[in-house]
């Protein structure tokens, strides 16, 4: 009789463990623990299935103005954020930028890895996103990101976002929509790199590369776009050599949403940022928008392999001078970067370099002058650092 119930278990554990596993519903009805973040993630067999928000297909398909996750924010009219004032001294402020390479690129994995910077750092006041996070990338992925955009409208401070009505449209304002009830949640300001967004510039539809703002209180309060001079989105790209007015307009626009943010942790520590796409970073008109600004990070949702970001951050905080004695972007990049900025004071001497790079899956805590004291960990999901803001802290 007990070797029956020997058998009897065996088979039974050994149906259990054949059990494929593909999705967030399956792992929950199999029993596996589900942690309650917001998506909910349930872990079975070494992966991480993120349970999915979905709307009703009738909703689903047709196109639809962005909606606000339950619980609802109250409305800015009737319940108005505080606006931060400056700040003097010398404050710490949690940062991290994802860790997310190209070919993993989905609002599933997006979610889930940052739910992992909230769960081991539930503190952390501000968190960077790659460029193209929402889109992948591959061949004629171009065409892909031109084909699903979403339409960004901004008034004082306040931003929506509309579906075109395709089904990577509708995705897109839905993760969107879940990353601003995750923004609210934990407190947490999200710079999200970067959604396609579509405007009309000279009688012709222009997808332009855009990253967003969202604040702890989960409102996309400011859109930017990559200040270039073409569209690499359409098929054939746009270029300065054949549609110059075209090309010049679209600089244009771009450069009017460049300017410096001024955002809050939870404790009303106050905090400025620029936000810059990829190259950019070293584009003169760029950096005159900002001239005199001193702020205190440059957020940077990057596609580019000229920097192994992850070493370098690693090779700084170990006391490595700056930019002195590091490798890969020093003196080159962050060097010509510190030139162009010292010129237009755009950064200060604590000035912070936050990137997330999509092309090698890599990010960095860069500190553009002082070798850093502060805490860092150099996660598989994320790099996560302690940085010091204000006008008092010494290099």
């Amino acid at each position: 009789m007990a070797f029956k119930l020997i058998l009897i278990f065996i088979l039974l554990f050994l149906v259990a463990c054949s059990q494929e596993i593909t999705n967030f519903e399956e792992c929950e009805a199999a029993g596996n623990l589900v942690k309650e973040s917001y998506p909910r993630q349930c872990r079975a067999n070494g992966q991480i299935f993120v349970e999915e928000i979905n709307e009703t297909d009738e909703q689903f398909n047709q196109p639809k103005s962005p909606k606000i996750p339950s619980p609802q924010p109250p409305p800015p009219s009737s319940t108005p954020v505080p606006v931060p004032t400056p700040q003097t001294g010398c404050n710490n402020i949690e940062v991290a930028a994802i860790k997310l390479i190209y070919t993993d690129y989905s609002p599933g994995n997006l979610i889930g890895k940052i739910n992992s910077v909230l769960q081991d750092y539930p503190s952390v006041d501000l968190i960077v996103t790659p460029e193209y996070t929402l889109y992948g990338w591959g061949p004629n992925q171009a065409q892909n990101y031109k084909r699903d955009p979403v339409i960004i409208n901004c008034d004082r401070g306040q931003c929506t976002l509309t579906s075109i009505g395709t089904a990577k449209s509708d995705a897109i304002v839905d993760t969107v929509d879940v990353l601003k009830s995750t923004a609210r949640q934990n407190q947490v300001n999200i710079v999200l790199g970067t959604v396609a967004s579509r405007r009309t510039i000279l009688e012709r539809d222009i997808t332009l590369n855009t990253q967003l703002i969202i604040d702890r209180q989960g409102n996309v309060i400011a859109e930017h776009l990559a200040a270039k001079k073409y569209d690499f989105f359409a098929d054939p790209y746009i270029s300065c050599q054949n549609h110059p007015p075209i090309c010049q307009e679209i600089y244009d626009q771009s450069l009017n949403t460049v300017q410096a943010f001024t955002l809050s942790n939870r404790d009303n520590i106050n905090f400025k940022i620029a936000l810059v796409i990829c190259g950019e970073m070293i584009d003169t008109g760029y950096a005159d928008k900002l001239a005199n600004e001193g702020v205190d990070i440059v957020v940077n949702s990057n596609f580019d392999q000229d920097c192994s970001w992850d070493n370098e951050t690693k090779a700084i905080f170990a006391g490595h001078p700056v930019p002195q004695g590091s490798t890969g972007c020093w003196p080159e990049i962050i060097q010509q970067v510190i030139n162009i900025y010292d010129n237009k004071r755009l950064i200060k001497d604590n000035s912070y370099l936050l990137v997330s790079d999509g092309l090698t899956g890599a990010a960095g805590i860069i500190p553009f002058r002082r070798t850093p004291q502060e805490d860092l960990e150099l996660g598989s999901d994320y790099v996560y650092g302690v940085i010091k803001v204000g006008d008092s802290c010494s290099g």
